[in-house]
């Protein structure tokens, strides 16, 4: 969420989005209040009314039968009116009460639904009696340390839960293909043929009814021992997640035997920290201990940033740990897992959102045949392949399957270096931000109003796009440190300058000080000559385009998350979408929608258009993009961005989470379309930023160097050059 206001801020999009929440209000929720409305007062109605006359129907009742006897003494009537004066609080009591009947329903049937999921396998010893810790793909003897496999799978067949636990489970068929596993229920011969009853599946993208969706697996073995250290590769979506997800039990076995003993720790992609101190988020609820815990800080690298916080580890994290930047969330969930003392550990690919240095010294301190976690049984997936000689033993996946499995020497002399070919195409990295809690967010103080009489509207800025840095400094809050300092350094009109340094040494910071996001500052950022803090803040965010680590989707159509206030033709969008290869693929997509709909003898709003084009701009896009690839969702932030264009573009470490094939025509597509632009592009991978002209090495808040990029490649003092030999293996 954090993400999406960071986008609309830093784009200038604030009225443009207030106006369509307005908009959306006033359509829906203010009409839905209407009609609760006219509900309240038809309740209120009603009982007043019945106040009124079940009074007078008794008494009337009353009179007609008993006439002959005498009139009503003034006794009985008053009795009778107390009666019914208690009886009105009950009556306003009934409507409420029935509607909290029906809500405590509810909870308790998702409370009961929740009890009733199935049990996660057990800890317990079921190994089969005999087995040697070998799987079927290769003879080859596991490690000899434990006599018996902490996790076994042998010819192991899992499905996502999502997509087992449905309705009509008892029905569901499995039908092998080429492409990997279809599946459709067992109901009418005709509709066995339809395609709306399987999702579509492929490398880079698939739709189905289930908003989480894994890769199905098959013929799985697998075995991993105590001691062992192995590794899962294989390309994108070919079942490496699905692997962890199926130990950990997210995913239903179908058939075949898993096996599974001892206590699991797990450390995903994407950190996960609570509202709590530092240690209350290492500790999770285990009983403190001193020395290991001071040890698992040490090895975890937390001791510095410890350090540095004023409460140290008694420190708040904030709302999905804002207070912490990714690597020390990511470390801080490393800590928890090494601190819990398990007898596995399950790693998703999080070494690769790491800067190489941190990864080779957890590598050697925690994960490493020598490590801390040395006795453990490490299952990791992993992308970066100076690890892989360190493994135990390696899975190589493919379309949900085990294709190939063995050590890193024997996969790559039998294979004539395979595994090393195919590990070139899987790097990639993610990044998550947190949500700061409301409260925060609306003490936050407001920034300057655009109608103050002290900033200007400057028609045609910026037009080169130089940028120059005098004197400047840089600090978030009054009372934090300085994130950039003394910064000066001039990027020429047209040029594409790279920025590298470790996690948290500012270079996202420098890059946010040409949008004015800084409380505190120094000196001045000046762009074609005209100091920033002179600009109106809707003309200098609207000037610069970002493309941001985590691409930014709308829950919307595709043409509304390109173009979102409707300025530009059909014609010109579809320009953009064959620029950047995304044209073909929306009209697979359009074409199989609209050929589904005839099968369906239906013509639903939005899927099915009789224009092949116009269907595929209503292309629905669903939450942060969750039905779509990241390759799909960053070529459409491409797009937008090649439809707004301006002369500064600004690249945040975005191509880290990206396969080398898809980064390369990422790079030759930003080449060809802002050739005349000024670029600016971060990252903390050498590789990334060696197609820039200029080279920026930023290191806690100061730009250490700055130059032609051959020429500090070519100073073996240079600070680059130490960069590209100490991680020289990303280059080649």
């Amino acid at each position: 969420m954090l993400e999406i206001f960071k986008s609309i801020k830093l784009n200038a999009w604030e009225i443009e989005f207030y106006n369509k929440v307005n908009n959306a209000r006033k359509s829906k929720e203010i009409s839905e209040f209407k009609r609760i409305g006219y509900i309240s007062l038809i309740q209120d109605f009603t009982l007043t009314f019945l106040y009124f006359m079940i009074p007078f129907a008794t008494f009337f009742y009353y009179v007609l039968r008993n006439l002959p006897k005498g009139p009503i003494i003034p006794k009985m009537m008053f009795v009778t009116i107390s009666v019914f004066n208690n009886l009105k609080q009950p009556l306003n009591s009934f409507i409420p009460t029935f509607f909290k009947v029906c809500d405590a329903r509810t909870q308790i049937n998702e409370i009961f639904n929740f009890l009733m999921l199935e049990e996660l396998p057990c800890s317990e010893d079921r190994l089969i009696d005999g087995y040697d810790g070998t799987d079927d793909t290769s003879q080859e003897k596991v490690h000899d340390f434990v006599e018996e496999p902490m996790i076994r799978i042998e010819n192991g067949l899992f499905m996502s839960k999502n997509i087992v636990d449905t309705p009509r489970k008892s029905q569901l068929l499995i039908n092998k293909h080429d492409e990997g596993f279809l599946y459709e229920p067992s109901v009418k011969k005709e509709e066995q043929t339809n395609p709306l009853y399987k999702p579509i599946l492929d490398d880079d993208f698939y739709f189905s009814e289930y908003s989480e969706y894994r890769v199905p697996l098959s013929n799985i073995n697998f075995c991993c021992r105590g001691g062992d250290i192995v590794a899962i590769v294989g390309k994108k979506h070919t079942g490496k997640a699905s692997l962890i997800s199926s130990i950990l039990g997210e995913m239903d076995k179908i058939q075949g035997k898993f096996e599974l003993r001892g206590k699991i720790s797990y450390v995903s992609q994407k950190p996960w920290v609570f509202f709590g101190s530092i240690r209350e988020n290492i500790l999770l609820g285990n009983q403190m201990n001193p020395k290991r815990y001071q040890k698992v800080i040490e090895v975890c690298l937390l001791e510095k940033d410890i350090s540095n916080f004023k409460n140290k580890d008694n420190t708040e994290v904030g709302r999905g740990g804002v207070q912490l930047s990714e690597k020390q969330k990511l470390l801080i969930c490393l800590a928890r897992a090494v601190y819990a003392d398990s007898d596995i550990y399950l790693f998703e690919d999080f070494l690769a959102n790491l800067d190489p240095y941190i990864g080779y010294y957890i590598m050697k301190k925690i994960l490493g045949p020598n490590g801390i976690l040395k006795n453990k049984a490490r299952v990791a997936i992993v992308s970066l392949a100076p690890y892989l000689p360190l493994m135990s033993r390696i899975y190589v996946m493919d379309k949900g399957q085990v294709v190939e499995s063995g050590s890193f020497d024997t996969l790559v002399t039998n294979r004539n270096g395979l595994l090393h070919a195919l590990l070139k195409t899987v790097e990639m990295e993610f990044k998550i931000s947190a949500v700061e809690n409301n409260r925060a967010y609306a003490q936050l103080k407001p920034e300057e109003p655009d109608d103050d009489a002290t900033l200007r509207f400057i028609s045609g800025w910026p037009g080169a796009g130089k940028i120059e840095f005098k004197n400047y400094s840089a600090k978030y809050r009054e009372e934090l440190d300085w994130v950039l300092k003394d910064v000066n350094l001039v990027i020429p009109p047209g040029v594409k300058v790279g920025v590298i340094g470790r996690t948290g040494s500012g270079k996202s910071s420098f890059v946010l000080s040409l949008f004015r996001l800084f409380d505190v500052t120094s000196g001045i950022v000046e762009v074609d000559g005209v100091d920033i803090k002179n600009i109106c803040l809707v003309q200098l965010r609207s000037r610069i385009q970002l493309i941001l680590d985590q691409p930014v989707l709308f829950t919307s159509t595709l043409r509304e998350n390109l173009d979102p206030f409707n300025i530009h033709t059909d014609e010109n969008i579809w320009r953009v979408l064959e620029i950047t290869k995304l044209k073909e693929w929306v009209l697979g997509i359009s074409e199989e929608r609209m050929r589904r709909a005839k099968l369906m003898k239906t013509s639903q709003k939005g899927e099915g258009y009789e224009d092949l084009y116009q269907d595929g701009l209503a292309l629905k896009i669903s939450k942060k993009g969750a039905n779509i690839s990241i390759n799909h969702r960053l070529s459409i932030c491409l797009a937008r961005t090649i439809l707004h264009k301006s002369s500064i573009l600004i690249i945040d470490e975005t191509t880290t989470a990206l396969d080398p094939q898809f980064e390369q025509l990422f790079n030759d597509i930003i080449k060809s379309e802002f050739s005349d632009c000024t670029v600016i592009k971060i990252a903390h991978r050498v590789k990334t930023i060696l197609s820039c002209d200029k080279i920026i090495v930023i290191d806690q808040g100061n730009v250490v160097e700055y130059g032609d990029k051959n020429t500090l490649i070519a100073n073996p003092e240079s600070s680059l050059n130490s960069l590209i030999r100490l991680r020289k293996f990303e280059i080649f």
